[in-house]
């Protein structure tokens, strides 16, 4: 399927199972420490969506790429604790209702480690909100703002055990993905 390391690629049928991934796929997992998701293929592919309200937006998606017949080009963040990884993930129509995904890195940059996205750090029992997509998190009264704002401005630094993670959509790019429905471009 893919080659090239900077790329993800995957396969879903018409009930959203993932029936092939590419060499990209295994190596982005490999080298994220996530030896769980080189072998996915068989599974629905909401397991691995965190977060109902990501998952719903999916599903919208997936739903007009379907019936449009048309690719989708969406920007998103794919951050590790080290690295911002600005990235972008085309779906296409395929044969019989399936979809053929490819994720893209555009560019990343290294960061100062950043404990609240580390899967494997423990977890306080206070919750932080993450948008999905551009990786904002949600601060009362304030609305939406850079994680690693935010995180400042909360003294999280100070904080021996991160908050959980909950993951949502914010406003901003839940309107992204609905200009080009309204408009009927993708």
């Amino acid at each position: 399927m893919d080659t090239d390391p900077r790329t993800c690629a995957y396969s879903l049928d018409a009930s959203d199972t993932i029936v092939a991934t590419g060499d990209g796929w295994r190596a982005f997992a490999r080298a994220n420490g996530a030896p769980e998701l080189e072998n996915v293929i068989g599974h629905c592919v909401w397991e691995y969506v965190a977060g109902r309200t990501t998952q719903e937006l999916y599903s919208v998606i997936f739903h007009r790429v379907r019936k449009r017949q048309e690719k989708l080009t969406l920007p998103f963040r794919c951050d590790s604790p080290d690295v911002f990884r600005f990235m972008e993930l085309d779906i296409a129509p395929g044969e019989a209702d399936s979809l053929q995904l490819v994720g893209r890195l555009l560019r990343e940059q290294q960061r100062p480690h950043f404990a609240v996205l580390d899967r494997l750090t423990s977890r306080s029992s206070s919750i932080l909100r993450m948008c999905s997509v551009c990786k904002r998190v949600q601060l009362e009264g304030i609305a939406w703002m850079d994680a690693d704002k935010a995180v400042r401005r909360l003294d999280l630094f100070d904080f021996s055990t991160p908050p959980s993670l909950e993951y949502a959509v914010c406003e901003d790019c839940v309107r992204r993905v609905r200009e080009p429905a309204e408009t009927g471009s993708a």
